[in-house]
């Protein structure tokens, strides 16, 4: 642009002469050529001044709309590590709500167990109580009979006896009424066989 205008200024020097004259008034034809090629040059200069106003303009809207361009990515990443780690914290819950209810199952069961193996222990208990109880009163029914058995064989070797010595005659009227009342009085020949 500079070049053009001292192109113009070279060309309106050189059409005067070196004589130390008053520069020529160029006609009017020039004189309008002229002003329109130095109003073509300012126009020039003022398109090429908003032309460079505008690119600057263009360069600080493309400038703001990278950083807001920037913005916009930074904010979408914030977001989506919220959102990733909203989803990391719901797995987890997930995670650590089965695992708890697994862990009450267990307890539930092993709870459960507890009380069936209780229950189980007071039933062998309660039949083993009973086993003895039952073991006992055989016992004693045994002990019962056999001593019944000892008391009858006793009373059979009495009457045996009291017969040998009834048979024998060696005895008085006396004694034998005598053993014949003891006899009915005790029942000794009470024998059932």
């Amino acid at each position: 642009m500079r070049f053009i205008i001292y192109c113009v200024i070279a060309i309106l020097i050189l059409g005067c002469e070196n004589t130390n004259q008053k520069p020529i008034v160029i006609d009017n034809k020039k004189q309008k050529y002229a002003s329109e090629i130095l109003n073509a040059k300012i126009l020039s200069e003022k398109n090429s001044k908003i032309e460079a106003k505008t690119k600057k303009e263009i360069a600080m809207i493309e400038m703001k709309k990278a950083i807001e361009t920037k913005k916009i990515e930074s904010q979408a990443k914030v977001q989506m590590e919220k959102i990733k780690s909203q989803r990391e914290l719901e797995k987890t819950k997930l995670e650590l709500q089965a695992k708890s209810e697994a862990n009450s199952i267990t307890q539930t069961a092993l709870i459960l167990f507890a009380v069936l193996g209780f229950g189980v222990l007071i039933l062998i208990y309660i039949l083993f109580k009973r086993y003895q109880e039952n073991k006992i009163s055989i016992e004693r029914e045994k002990m019962r009979l056999q001593k019944e058995m000892k008391e009858k064989e006793i009373k059979a070797k009495m009457a045996e006896k009291l017969i040998d010595a009834l048979s024998s005659g060696n005895l008085t009227k006396e004694q034998e009424e005598r053993l014949l009342s003891l006899i009915n009085q005790k029942n000794v020949l009470e024998y059932k066989g």
